[in-house]
């Protein structure tokens, strides 16, 4: 009798753990098509390199070609990226800071206006000239800016309702008038 329960006990733990690596198994599989779906896109609008490293030259193409929760490294370059973003989709933007302690440091200007139209997004590490702007009629949630330099008449431009937003580590410098 004493070894019949100790075999349904043992049979019972059996059962037990193949439900748990059932369960392991499938939220691995859950998670790799999570991690699957996001991208990495690289911007580099540099024209005086023999092979251009970026997939994009332009950050506006890289946004065009991305979707929520995809991130864009954007190199540092000599000359300004100039057209007006606008962030429609949860997207990480990450340049290379905005004074970069290496042999080359060259900063990502970025001179056009950047509008964010939905929460979700970080933009950190560049030297902003311009505006970012939440746009009205947009309650925005997890909005992150860090670490980016604005100059002259640059600032962070607030319309609307806003949760979680962070603004952290920026440098404002320039004529009054720029403003959070």
């Amino acid at each position: 009798y004493l070894i019949l329960i100790s075999v349904l006990h043992y049979i019972i733990l059996i059962i037990k753990n193949i439900i748990n690596m059932k369960k392991i198994i499938i939220l691995s599989f859950a998670f790799a098509a999570l991690m699957a779906n996001a991208t990495t896109r690289v911007v580099n609008n540099r024209t005086d390199l023999p092979v251009n490293p970026g997939q994009y030259t332009t950050i506006t193409a890289a946004i065009t070609a991305s979707s929520s929760g995809d991130t864009i490294l954007v190199s540092g370059s000599p000359v300004a990226y100039s057209a007006t973003l606008t962030l429609n989709k949860a997207l990480t933007i990450i340049g290379p800071g905005y004074n970069p302690n290496k042999q080359n440091p060259l900063v990502a200007t970025i001179s056009g206006a950047i509008n964010l139209m939905v929460g979700g997004s970080t933009i950190m590490g560049f030297n902003i000239s311009s505006t970012i702007s939440l746009v009205s009629g947009t309650t925005f949630n997890g909005v992150a800016i860090r670490r980016n330099y604005f100059s002259f008449d640059g600032g962070v431009e607030i319309q609307d309702t806003t949760a979680n937003l962070t603004i952290s580590e920026n440098y404002f410098y320039g004529t009054p008038g720029f403003s959070i």
